[in-house]
C-alpha cells in the first residue's frame, strides 16, 4: 500500500468489480488508453482478476472524498462554462455521478500500475517498467495523476530499485502529456501502435525517466 497527501494506493479487491465497471464502462476512459469500455460487471471482474490483481498494480482511493466535493462546487461557481472543463458534464451531473460511488473512503477512482517488459507498449530493459494510469472522468482536472504517479516513482526507484520508468501516451492525449512533463519524463521517440481489438493505428509518444534523473530532481528540491 502506498500513500500520498490525498490518496491511498492499495491492491484491488474482488469487491471492487462494480465500481471498476462503473468507471471503466465510460467511453471517455478506455479508448484514450487503447482499451475498449467494459460491457458488464462480470467483464470488469474477469479483467480485475486477469490484470488488476497483478503485482505493482494499485487502486487509487481518496482519503477524504468530501474535500473533492467542495473543490468541485467551488469550480462550478467560479466557471462560466464548466461543462467543457468536465468533458461534457454539466455542473450538477458532474457532482451527481461522483457522489454515486466516491462518497465512501477507499473506493477506487482509477488505477495505476507498473507493466513488465514482456507486456509493455514499447521496448524497455529487464530492470525497467512501463507506468500506466487511468482516472474516472469525473475526477479529471484535480491534479491527481501527478500526485499518485509521484508516489509510484518513489516506490519504483526506491523500494523496487528500477533503472528506468517509461510511459506511452497517444499524441492527441494532451492531458497525459502534461502530467508526464511535470514529472520530468523526457520524450524518446514517436511510434505507431495498433489497437489489438479494432486494428486502428495511432501514434504514441514514448518517454522515459531514469533513476539518476529522478534522483537529481529530488536533490534539487531538497
Amino acid at each position: 500500500m502506498l500513500e500520498t497527501e490525498r490518496f491511498i494506493l492499495r491492491p484491488w479487491r474482488d469487491a471492487d468489480a462494480p465500481t471498476l465497471f462503473r468507471w471503466a464502462s465510460d467511453p471517455r476512459v478506455g479508448p484514450p488508453a487503447n482499451w475498449a469500455p467494459y460491457v458488464s460487471v462480470e467483464h470488469a471482474r474477469e479483467t480485475l482478476h486477469a490484470v488488476y490483481c497483478a503485482p505493482d498494480t494499485f487502486a487509487i482511493c481518496m482519503k477524504r472524498p468530501e474535500e473533492f466535493d467542495a473543490a468541485a462546487i467551488a469550480r462550478i461557481e467560479g466557471t462560466a462554462d464548466f461543462g467543457d472543463m468536465a468533458r461534457g458534464f454539466s455542473g450538477r451531473a458532474f457532482l451527481r455521478e461522483r457522489k454515486k460511488v466516491a462518497s465512501a473512503p477507499l473506493n477506487p477512482i482509477g488505477s495505476i500500475r507498473f507493466v513488465k517488459p514482456d507486456h509493455a507498449n514499447c521496448a524497455i530493459g529487464d530492470n525497467d517498467r512501463e507506468m500506466g494510469i487511468w482516472l474516472a472522468a469525473p475526477f479529471w482536472g484535480f491534479g491527481i495523476a501527478p500526485e499518485v504517479a509521484g508516489a509510484m516513482l518513489r516506490y519504483g526507484f526506491g523500494e523496487r530499485g528500477l533503472s528506468a520508468i517509461w510511459v506511452c501516451n497517444f499524441v492527441e492525449n494532451a492531458t497525459s502529456a502534461r502530467a508526464k512533463d511535470k514529472l520530468g519524463f523526457e520524450l524518446v521517440c514517436l511510434e505507431e501502435a495498433t489497437n489489438p481489438v479494432t486494428g486502428v493505428v495511432r501514434t504514441q509518444q514514448v518517454s522515459v525517466l531514469t533513476k539518476s534523473s529522478w534522483e537529481n530532481m529530488q536533490k534539487a528540491t531538497e
